[in-house]
């Protein structure tokens, strides 16, 4: 009875400890940054292998950079990081076996573009955004250098030194100009 009992119990454990072993799941996470060292939220993180059935698994980082890609199978891996205005980062030959974590950051670099078959460095990509506040800027700049050509020109139309006049109104209690007080 003694026999049959610790046979039955081997059975038993090999039947709920062996699946578990066998399906034991690796995972990859990590934090992205730009070579400023800030995060990068958004960033496509893909990664490869041939022990996949769908032989690649993707996920997005968050707002803190982070991502984590859970339930791979144990083989050999590769890890793409993608995010437009950004190069491509592709790390290799990752191995995973059994319930390991492997922690890959990764820091990307901004995109330089080149022009024409020289391949002369033009610098930074813009982001759309970052040329609308270029133009914004640019605009009222321009706007506030025109007024005040304008008002200088008109205070030297009138026979006047755009430098003293103003101190000569405030001083004569007559602001605004033409005004009387005495």
């Amino acid at each position: 009875m003694r026999r049959w009992l610790n046979v039955g119990s081997l059975l038993f454990a090999s039947i709920v400890l062996l699946p578990a072993a066998a399906f034991a799941q690796a995972s990859i996470t990590g934090v992205v940054k730009d070579a400023s060292g800030a995060v990068l939220p958004g960033v496509t993180v893909e990664a490869a292998s041939p022990a996949l059935i769908e032989k690649t698994r993707t996920a997005i980082t968050d707002g803190t950079g982070q991502y984590r890609i859970v339930d791979l199978r144990a083989g050999t891996y590769t890890v793409t990081f993608t995010l437009t205005g950004f190069n491509t980062v592709k790390r290799e030959d990752i191995e995973l076996a059994g319930s390991f974590t492997a922690a890959i950051n990764a820091e990307m670099m901004y995109r330089m573009c080149s022009q024409g078959t020289r391949g002369k460095r033009r610098g930074l990509l813009p982001s759309p955004l970052s040329r609308f506040y270029i133009e914004k800027k640019r605009y009222f700049t321009r706007r506030r250098e025109d007024a005040k050509a304008r008002r200088t020109q008109s205070i030297r139309h009138a026979g006047l030194d755009p430098a003293s006049t103003c101190l000569c109104w405030f001083r004569r209690g007559r602001w605004p100009p033409g005004s009387s007080s005495g």
